[in-house]
């Protein structure tokens, strides 16, 4: 190789080596980016799962996964205080595994080395050593004769520590990597498990669910599941419809079907999304309304009717 493909060379280097800027930055973010989606991805699974329903089988957009964490780390002021406390837990552990890693393969070598001495002793001597676990297996090596292989391996194995020192130091440092992301990713699962069924049973809950209350309609001969919708409503325009959930809801609309041009009470019915076929509209809040209220939802498709309300219907 002469000077100048030397040079470009070291360019290259330069370029894609260390020396690039943000490239940290950029590799942090990347396993961040990991981090998330498996907290979104478990944190759904555990959801799902709790109404026995398989996250495989679902259409959910990827995008989606990404933002699932903000539910479990920050959903609640006691989740983002649960989060803060776990950071210095999970660092505290994970120095102590690497630590304890450390001081299991110090104590290896250790023993290795001991070992090693106490076989460079004359094959015919006795062993002198207050070790009586070295004492026994010497004794035991002595019997079957193994006493120079083994030597040969010891003292190879530590030759080997020495003539290959910066290999062992980067698979020593790829095993603590491993520790750490290890337990990172046991943290992660944790969290976001508990609070995927913690969510799920939440929603489960009659009374503290964030799930809107709902009323289908559709044709009998299309969904026999319900009860009729004439059998207490006297109207031509409910025959042959079935209906299941709150009939509460659908009966509170059947008296606001139009738009009211009362100034004081205006009422007006709009279009808020169409999707799949799904023509979704809703009415406006009356002008009174409080911050924490919010307007009933219907979703409209052929031969059949969803309403979606944040509470269901009081007696």
């Amino acid at each position: 190789m002469n000077q100048k493909d030397q040079m470009s060379l070291n360019k290259l280097v330069t370029i894609f080596g260390a020396e690039i800027p943000f490239v940290r930055l950029v590799s942090i973010l990347s396993l961040i980016g990991v981090g998330l989606f498996f907290v979104g991805w478990v944190y759904r699974w555990a959801y799902f799962s709790f109404f026995s329903l398989q996250i495989n089988t679902l259409n959910l957009s990827l995008q989606s996964f990404f933002f699932a964490p903000i539910q479990v780390f920050l959903g609640t002021f006691l989740r983002f205080l649960f989060t803060i406390i776990s950071i210095p837990l999970t660092l505290t552990i994970v120095y102590l595994l690497v630590w304890l890693y450390n001081l299991f393969t110090t104590f290896i070598t250790e023993i290795a080395k001991s070992l090693h001495r106490k076989l460079s002793l004359s094959q015919t001597a006795q062993p002198q050593t207050q070790n009586k676990i070295l004492k026994s297996l010497i004794n035991i090596l002595r019997v079957f004769k193994l006493l120079r292989p083994a030597k040969k391996i010891l003292r190879s194995l530590l030759n080997f520590g020495k003539t290959r020192q910066e290999s062992l130091q980067m698979l020593q440092g790829l095993i603590e990597e491993i520790i750490s992301i290890s337990v990172v990713i046991i943290v992660f699962y944790w969290l976001a498990r508990t609070q995927g069924l913690n969510d799920a049973r939440r929603d489960a809950s009659p009374t503290s669910s964030a799930l809107p209350a709902i009323s289908f309609i559709a044709k009998e001969t299309q969904f026999p599941l319900g009860g009729k919708l004439d059998d207490t409503l006297s109207l031509a325009s409910v025959k042959g419809f079935t209906i299941i959930g709150d009939r509460g809801l659908f009966e509170s609309l059947q008296s606001k079907y139009d738009t009211d041009p009362n100034p004081n009470n205006p009422r007006v019915w709009r279009l808020l999304l169409e999707q799949n076929g799904w023509f979704y509209i809703f009415h406006n809040l009356p002008p009174k309304a409080s911050s924490e209220q919010r307007p009933l939802v219907v979703a409209l498709k052929e031969n059949q009717m969803l309403i979606l309300s944040p509470e269901p219907t009081r007696p």
